[in-house]
């Protein structure tokens, strides 16, 4: 079964499900005045530090990949790369 999505998405059936949480999040977020609390709980996450790092790394995934499709020297600086000092 896990092939057979990953093969449709490109992603593992874990990681989809969690593309589909967090993507839920983003537009409660979006969308409310809810809190960060509220919508863990809403979503069921019963952990949430785990929410929070999941949430921030695809954050930061989702940020890196505009920027590399607007700006390359962007993307440089937000890896921490610095082109013109050496």
């Amino acid at each position: 079964m896990n092939h057979i999505v990953k093969k449709q998405t490109g992603k593992t059936i874990l990681e989809y499900e969690q593309f589909i949480y967090l993507d839920e999040a983003r537009q409660i977020l979006a969308d409310t005045d809810k809190s960060i609390s509220a919508i863990i709980e809403e979503l069921g996450f019963s952990n949430r530090s785990h929410f929070y790092r999941l949430f921030k790394a695809d954050i930061w995934r989702n940020t890196s990949l505009r920027l590399s499709q607007t700006n390359p020297y962007l993307t440089s600086v937000s890896k921490g790369q610095l082109p013109f000092v050496r």
